[in-house]
């Protein structure tokens, strides 16, 4: 039966994760939905009973001074009317809360479309939270937001071996959208294929392109604040042989880290997962550290800042049978380098993917999706080297709920907020945020 869940869980995520749609068409025409709850009521979209498993959410052996996280009321942000299946493309903090950008597709009933969700710390929509961009719902998406630059963008990613163009579209202070525009490449060095990580810094924004080469690499493309591309000699990241998965996270001065996994080959026998710390115009800050070498086989990787460092975590197999996989994480110090062991969270139990990660009130907050029958989201809550800062927190879920199929979590200004989705393929399906607050 075990199994069955497992196969059931794998597939369906898999369906989840191909799912494709047109980025040509403009997106202009924007519907806003007022979401507000009326003062004299309770909020219409309080999630409705929930299925309360055992006390997870009770942290303890908490070290002194350190959050105790609470689990906040769970909020249920449907659309009156609406038989959307939604799928989680980005989450980033704004306002103080958050900003949920979805994939948004109907079935039949409509065209598929993207949808941003303003939402506050509680995980309530704002005044007028709700912008629907017609007409636009790529397979793959990213969310640019710097507050202090006034800078705001969604970048329609297309990643290795798509087809179609990038698009930019970007958006004011409450979420409204420009016209959409084509992204164009820069001339000169080497041809680019594909963008992904938009990332804002003071030139305007930034994302990653794969170089079209007998050698492959990655390439850092600068726009300006509009989404047009300057002229320039986009800087490279990384030249290597194959292919490899990569990504980037920023730090609160505008520099990255660039991570990346070797493969293989008959100079490395076992695969490695590497880390460079990049300035935001991206030059080099450091040389590559290697983060873990491990015959275990990886996936997943993400990392956080961490005040003066940062944690790697990534997905790792374990020696089970069936193969499943757990979360291993290490700590690093501000340029990639290595500064304690690695630790597997075997706390976890059965782990079924799920991974994000954000730092708050001095703790880190992992995600996850357990279970070998009935599954749930949690939070893992970490100390900056990794260390346990108590108990796992168990998340609510929908009456009715089958699967979870995707978590994220960012920092608010009175916590965290933990977004998930529920039930792929359903329509409609549930998105879910969840509030964290600190107790000490």
């Amino acid at each position: 039966m075990r199994n069955a869940s497992l196969l059931l869980l794998a597939s369906l995520a898999q369906a989840c994760s191909t799912t494709t749609a047109g980025t040509n068409a403009d997106a202009t025409d924007v519907v806003t939905v007022d979401a507000t709850p009326s003062a004299d009521a309770p909020p219409a979209d309080t999630l409705a009973p929930v299925d309360v498993p055992a006390p997870l959410d009770v942290a303890t052996d908490v070290p002194p001074g350190a959050c105790r996280w609470v689990v906040g009321e769970a909020v249920e942000l449907n659309v009156t009317g609406d038989r959307s299946s939604r799928r989680i493309l980005d989450v980033k903090p704004a306002e103080g809360g958050a900003w949920v950008l979805t994939s948004d597709d109907a079935g039949t009933s409509r065209q598929p479309d993207t949808t941003l969700e303003r939402l506050d710390p509680t995980g309530h929509r704002r005044p007028s939270g709700t912008v629907r961009i017609t007409g636009s719902s790529p397979a793959f998406a990213s969310l640019a937001i710097d507050e202090a630059l006034g800078r705001r963008a969604i970048l329609e990613e297309q990643r290795a071996n798509g087809s179609g163009t990038c698009g930019f579209v970007s958006l004011d202070a409450t979420g409204t959208p420009s016209t959409r525009r084509a992204v164009m490449f820069p001339g000169g060095g080497f041809s680019l294929t594909g963008c992904r990580d938009l990332l804002a810094n003071r030139a305007g924004f930034t994302f990653l392109s794969d170089q079209v080469r007998a050698l492959w690499g990655v390439s850092m493309v600068q726009l300006d604040p509009t989404g047009a591309t300057p002229t320039q000699m986009a800087p490279g990241l990384l030249t290597i042989i194959p292919e490899v998965p990569y990504t980037r996270f920023a730090f609160s001065d505008r520099s990255f880290m660039f991570l990346w996994k070797s493969s293989m080959t008959a100079q490395a026998a076992t695969p490695r997962l590497y880390a460079q710390r990049f300035n935001e115009d991206g030059t080099e800050r450091r040389m590559p550290q290697t983060v873990q070498e491990t015959a275990h086989m990886t996936r997943g990787f993400v990392a956080t800042e961490t005040g003066d460092g940062m944690l790697a975590l990534w997905e790792e197999t374990v020696d089970t049978l069936p193969m499943l996989y757990g979360i291993a994480v290490r700590s690093l110090d501000a340029n990639g380098q290595a500064r304690g062991a690695v630790r597997v969270l075997t706390e976890l139990g059965f782990y079924q993917g799920g991974l994000a990660v954000t730092f708050a009130r001095g703790d880190v907050l992992a995600t996850g999706i357990t279970g070998s029958g009935v599954l749930r989201p949690v939070v893992v809550p970490l100390a900056a080297d990794g260390s346990s800062r108590g108990a796992i927190l168990g998340l609510p879920v929908p009456q009715g709920a089958a699967l979870i199929a995707d978590v994220r979590i960012v920092t608010t200004s009175t916590g965290a907020l933990v977004v998930y989705t529920t039930d792929p393929m359903q329509y409609p399906n549930r998105l879910v945020a969840v509030p964290l607050t600190c107790a000490r």
